[in-house]
């Protein structure tokens, strides 16, 4: 719950990642701690991650006993087959096991002695000549594929080119949604933060994620054009959201715009209406200022910089 309400916390992540090793559930526990270390990169990250690595390896290696051992028991020849290709997966991970070394050596043929040693050094040239074909057969294979791409390696090499200029820089940050405002509530209240993208005429999207609700509100020169939440879309949404975020974080991407637009009322409008709240029935009872105890006189508090803001825009 806390990730999701911080999903850049990376000591949330490590903490989350412990629990999934105190489970024996390493595999599940990397992913968590890969993010972690992309957030931060601190050393006791990098010693967990090491720990996650040797006890896969260690599971692994298990598991691959287990198996040979229930192969090599076998008369079947294919059983056979099967458990020397186990074993040589084994060794690839673990070259100092020495059982599956000597289970090797058994289903191989022979004992281990001089001719085993002649064998492996035919068995290494055998690999060396085959990796070094393998290599020709890459590298020809490489040609071939570039020469038959040259004019599509051609136009990646002057889009790196032309993407690398200031002019393109420039056009990106322009264009493209970039993170230029973010915050949490109650520091600022989405009243606040909407008039703020109003008068500053941005474009762009408003993600909004309060602990009762989460939404997003898109803006084409202040004005919002489009609100969504669960469900709900238009007007209906943006005001769900007005009275659903007392708490939370909110953060503005600048350039996007959405496809469809599902609010044509101007902002001043939508908080006017949302500050009436809703109208009282025939039977609601109201004080006069004799029963409000103050002399009938109301008290006015200061207005902040923000709500005299709010009330300009409104009078409009």
């Amino acid at each position: 719950l806390q990730i999701s309400l911080r999903p850049d916390d990376s000591e949330l992540l490590y903490n989350k990642a412990i629990c999934y090793m105190k489970l024996g559930r390493a595999e599940a526990a990397l992913p968590d701690l890969e993010k972690a270390i992309h957030i931060d990169q601190k050393d006791k990250y990098y010693k967990l991650r090491t720990a996650i690595v040797e006890s896969l390896k260690q599971k692994e290696a298990r598991e691959l006993v287990a198996e040979a051992r229930k192969l090599a028991g076998s008369q079947s020849p294919a059983d056979q087959e099967r458990a020397a290709q186990v074993l040589t997966e084994l060794l690839q991970l673990d070259p100092e096991n020495e059982w599956a070394k000597a289970e090797f050596a058994r289903l191989s043929g022979g004992p281990a002695g001089p001719a085993d040693g002649a064998a492996g050094q035919d068995d290494k040239k055998r690999a060396g000549g085959d990796a070094a074909a393998a290599v020709v057969k890459a590298a020809k294979k490489a040609w071939t594929y570039f020469t038959g791409h040259l004019a599509a390696v051609v136009v990646i090499l002057v889009v790196l080119i032309v993407f690398r200029s200031p002019l393109a820089s420039a056009i990106t940050k322009r264009y493209l949604p970039h993170p230029v405002l973010s915050g949490k509530f109650p520091r600022f209240s989405l009243s606040e933060i909407l008039l703020m993208l109003n008068a500053e005429r941005h474009t762009g999207v408003l993600s909004v994620k309060g602990e009762s609700c989460r939404g997003k509100v898109y803006f084409e020169n202040g004005e919002p054009c489009h609100s969504s939440v669960g469900k709900l879309d238009g007007t209906d949404a943006l005001v769900h959201l007005l009275n659903n975020t007392a708490t939370g974080f909110f953060d503005f991407s600048d350039g996007a715009i959405p496809l469809n637009r599902t609010i044509d009322m101007p902002l001043s409008i939508i908080l006017i209406e949302h500050s009436k709240g809703p109208t009282p029935g025939p039977g609601s009872k109201t004080k006069n200022k004799a029963d409000r105890g103050d002399g009938g006189h109301d008290r006015q508090k200061p207005k902040s910089r923000m709500k005299e803001l709010l009330d300009s825009k409104m009078s409009k």
